[in-house]
């Protein structure tokens, strides 16, 4: 989060602060900094703007390095099946913090 909070500009929308304090609670330490990235990647995505949407896949790419470092199959299929669902159902916050609650038994 540390290098999304660097390059994080006036042309985006504040970043989310309540929202990613909530997840840290629910993800906990271990899946913290995937998860926050996963999400801001969602939520950036969905502004359709094309800062919004740079940024959102900068997101994806901190999140790509963060699941690189767990190294986790089954963490990374149900990111992977998410993400499908999310593209078709266009999910809300609380879905997603269903997911992440369903995470600790994956890890």
């Amino acid at each position: 989060m540390t290098e999304i909070r660097r390059l994080w500009n006036g042309a985006l929308p504040p970043i989310p602060e309540g929202p990613l304090e909530s997840l840290r609670a629910l993800a906990g330490d271990e899946l913290y900094e995937v998860c926050a990235c996963f999400w801001l990647f969602r939520y950036l995505h969905g502004a359709e703007d094309e800062e919004c949407t740079l940024m959102g896949d900068f997101c994806f790419g901190r999140f790509s390095k963060h699941m690189s470092d767990l190294d986790s199959v089954p963490l990374t299929d149900a990111f992977a099946e998410y993400l499908s669902r999310d593209t078709v159902l266009c999910r809300d916050w609380k879905d997603y913090c269903d997911f992440v609650r369903g995470l600790e038994r994956i890890i």
